[in-house]
């Protein structure tokens, strides 16, 4: 079984994020984390620095396109 969560973050623009994370894995670690995501396109951008906004937990079926798995190394 997994888990799955959306991320939102804002700079001048607002983007999200799903996460596909095994059940071992809890909300507080995803969001430790959120940086992590996405190639690392959460650094920076050319307007500003993205910013945490958002995270929760969504059933599967609430996902879309903008997904990633979690990852083992960032256990």
């Amino acid at each position: 079984m997994s888990k799955c969560f959306k991320l939102t973050v804002t700079s001048m623009t607002c983007h999200h994020l799903y996460i596909t994370t095994p059940d071992s894995v809890e909300q507080d670690k995803v969001y430790e984390h959120w940086r992590n995501f996405d190639g690392g396109d959460f650094s920076t951008d050319e307007d500003g620095d993205w910013e945490f906004s958002d995270l929760y937990e969504v059933e599967a079926d609430d996902m879309d396109m903008f997904q990633v798995d979690w990852e083992d190394e960032i256990e």
